[in-house]
């Protein structure tokens, strides 16, 4: 977003400038200017954009690079949660299947849980552990979690199940088999609760690899 540009012209014309291409002519810039939905854009002066608009036309550039390797650091920030899920699935899409790769920053588990497949886990500058997600998860949450919100009445609910460590502002459970899960979910629904269930909850898989490790158990 903090890019600046002439505006002297409409940014498709800095666009086909700084790519060395034709928007009329690239299907492959005419895909990513629909995807994003840049299209009515495309005529405006650069300092008409807004703050999201600016970050989709940077988007848009960088995606064309096809670099070997590329860092997208907070990309999906300033924008709305269906907008990000959109990214990321198009940002998964566009690198399945090629030699080229991405690293990516965000402070969204939920990206997260959707996109890797390996963790590395580090808690101020420090190695906790490294591997699958899948057996990160189950090596300190278990077979699956069950979450909810903090309140004494879940507090009072669920006292005879095993806790892990979570944000304040939630009670996770630990299902080690489907017995227990099919208990902890039963009671839930008897009592109307609200819950998420989940086996690759990367907030809770954090938060207990830190609280394992003997550091702060509170997610950051």
């Amino acid at each position: 977003q903090f890019n600046e540009y002439t505006d002297a012209m409409p940014v498709r014309h800095i666009m086909e400038a700084v790519l060395g291409t034709r928007i009329a002519r690239d299907r492959k810039l005419q895909e990513l200017i629909a995807f994003f939905e840049f299209g009515d854009c495309l005529r405006k002066k650069y300092s008409k954009l807004s703050g999201g608009q600016k970050q989709r036309f940077t988007i848009i550039m960088v995606m064309m690079q096809e670099a070997a390797l590329t860092f997208y650091d907070e990309v999906t920030s300033g924008l709305d949660f269906e907008t990000r899920q959109r990214l990321v699935e198009k940002l998964v899409e566009w690198y399945r299947g090629k030699r080229e790769s991405f690293l990516m920053v965000s402070h969204y588990y939920e990206e997260l849980d959707q996109l890797a497949q390996k963790l590395l886990i580090l808690d101020r500058g420090l190695v906790l552990d490294y591997g699958p997600k899948e057996e990160l998860f189950r090596k300190y949450c278990g077979r699956a979690v069950i979450v909810v919100n903090h309140c004494e009445e879940n507090e009072k609910l669920l006292s005879g199940f095993r806790r892990l460590a979570a944000p304040a502002h939630l009670i996770a459970l630990s299902c080690e088999s489907a017995e227990t899960e099919r208990k902890i979910t039963d009671l839930l629904q008897e009592n109307d609760v609200n819950y998420k269930r989940s086996n690759n909850d990367i907030e809770i898989l954090y938060t207990n690899a830190k609280a394992a490790k003997g550091g702060n158990s509170d997610a950051e």
